[in-house]
């Protein structure tokens, strides 16, 4: 498994011998299982905004979530500490730090999550110091999370291309690391800190390179797509909103195991469904996001997230049963903003109402939350579509919605022909559009259910205009 400085230990321990990298760095614990204690901390600002503030015992109890995503790790407690504003060295005050210390040092814990998007590398240092203890902030418990979550070699390259920013951002306060920050490396005239910075702009350069490589592959996979005429349907949404559950629920694939856990879903999968029509349709599973999901997270997985960009329509799985659902959609809505998608593509995002199973009647719902019926008004005012993923209720209501979406994306309609039995009709819509059914209404005429493009539905009445009856659905 590696540990939050892995990369910085790989690097550098086969570069530069006189480098001391403390033990600790290289594991999170000393058992012979590799499993540790882990103690959460949640800052509580009250120095932003109050509707950007996020209600401390639901922010913990993600940071709880994260904490058991992580596979080694053993929650032993958690604790809300009320901040009124960030302090340069310890990020709290100094009569919290020393609380915060005895608390710590009671609980004999080994590891520290600090549920803050970063520290400094001077707040980290110091907080260790005093804790005794490894002291991680939010990306690197997310790094963490996706190194035991990446299984192929393109989620593991981005991975490790989104340490080396955070790296780089360290370097200048990392000098406790070395025995000697002035002394230069022997024959080279270089300090330490100046080859540690060369060689991770090395590595950098490499990993873009290799990802280059991969985009590339996916540019031909989407041609051969196109060629064959199948649309593409991405599915985004927080972690943990239901997005594989609803995936398995409209293609049936028994293969999909859906998990309930932030990030289960790390590499981007591509599993066939059928429109209702019968066209063939591929759903992208993608990556969860989450909130303060750190920028280089998202542009070390642009080879990921390219696909979604490029996808003929966008499926917005929500968790409305999670109190801060809306918060979560704001999320997610600022994190493809980012990404600079086509303008239609999100304006024709499907938004899914998922767990709807779990949302509390109107009888027992509380003021503050969203009732079935609230949803379901919701959904008649074009706003989202109330489903359950595991049960399956409001499956079809989607389905209809994905085909009107895909058909209009892609420039398709889905017209029934009454052709003549014994004319050219058949022939040419099999070599012009994509024939779905083929039925006999009577010796003389055929029903012919197809997907057939704007152009040549123009063609097809140019040249049969007098010899068909359509029925566009």
């Amino acid at each position: 498994m590696l540990c939050k400085w892995s990369l910085q230990c790989r690097i550098f321990y086969l570069r530069t011998p006189i480098i001391t990298i403390p033990k600790r760095f290289y594991t999170d614990s000393d058992t012979e299982d590799g499993r540790s204690t882990t103690f959460v901390i949640h800052p509580d600002l009250h120095n932003i905004p109050k509707k950007l503030r996020i209600p401390p015992e639901l922010a913990i109890g993600e940071a709880i979530g994260l904490v058991d995503a992580v596979s080694t790790w053993d929650l032993v407690g958690e604790h809300i500490e009320i901040l009124k504003r960030p302090h340069v060295k310890y990020l709290f005050g100094e009569t919290k730090v020393a609380e915060l210390t005895s608390l710590v040092k009671n609980k004999k814990v080994e590891n520290v999550f600090i549920n803050t998007p970063t520290l400094t590398p001077r707040q980290q240092h110091e907080l260790e110091r005093k804790f005794r203890a490894n002291v991680y902030d939010r990306f690197m418990v997310i790094l963490k999370i996706f190194h035991e979550r990446a299984r192929t070699k393109e989620a593991k390259l981005q991975v490790e291309l989104a340490e080396i920013p955070y790296l780089k951002s360290r370097l200048s306060e990392e000098n406790w690391i070395y025995t000697s920050s002035t002394s230069r490396m022997r024959g080279t005239g270089e300090t330490p800190l100046s080859v540690k910075r060369r060689v991770l702009a090395e590595r950098e350069s490499k990993l873009n390179q290799q990802l280059q490589q991969i985009k590339d592959d996916r540019k031909v996979t989407r041609v051969k797509r196109k060629k064959k005429a199948l649309p593409v349907v991405a599915v985004v949404g927080y972690t943990n909103a239901g997005k594989t559950t609803l995936i398995k629920q409209l293609t049936k694939e028994e293969s999909l195991e859906p998990k309930d856990q932030l990030f289960a879903t790390l590499d981007s999968t591509v599993h066939a469904g059928k429109l209702p029509c019968t066209m063939k349709v591929l759903f992208l599973d993608t990556i969860g996001f989450i909130s303060d999901l750190p920028h280089e997270l998202v542009q070390s997985f642009s080879a990921t997230l390219e696909d979604v960009l490029l996808a003929d329509a966008l499926i917005h799985v929500r968790d409305v049963s999670h109190p801060l659902t809306d918060v979560q959609k704001r999320d997610v809505i600022k994190v493809l903003r980012g990404l600079n998608p086509p303008p239609s593509l999100l304006e024709n995002m499907i938004e899914v109402h998922n767990k709807i199973d779990l949302v509390n009647s109107t009888d027992d719902s509380s003021d503050d939350e969203e009732s079935s019926s609230d949803l379901l008004a919701r959904q008649d005012k074009g706003e989202g579509i109330p489903v359950s993923a595991t049960e399956g209720s409001g499956v079809d209501v989607l389905w209809d919605r994905i085909q009107e979406t895909v058909l209009q994306a892609t420039g398709n309609k889905h017209v029934v022909f009454a052709v003549p039995a014994d004319g050219p009709h058949l022939s040419w819509l099999h070599q012009n559009a994509t024939v779905t059914t083929v039925e006999s209404t009577n010796e003389n005429t055929l029903q012919i259910s197809a997907v057939i493009s704007m152009t040549n539905f123009a063609k097809y009445n140019a040249k049969f205009h007098n010899n068909t009856k359509l029925k566009q659905i």
